[in-house]
């Protein structure tokens, strides 16, 4: 226990769900975009699912 490190703050192990949630989060814009400019809603729904996958998988 003598290389054990003492911290004053909590250190999380590193997680790829912060960025696929903003990746989501971007592809939902972008295709609600597209749907608003006469575009089909398949991007933002998309976007959507990978949100709720995220949310879902998150917590």
């Amino acid at each position: 226990m003598a290389h054990e490190k003492n911290h004053d703050y909590h250190i999380l192990q590193p997680s790829i769900q912060p960025l696929l949630g903003a990746i989501g989060a971007f592809i939902m814009l972008f295709g609600s975009v597209i749907y608003f400019h006469d575009g089909g809603p398949w991007m933002a729904l998309i976007g959507l699912a990978i949100v709720i996958y995220v949310m879902v998988a998150w917590w």
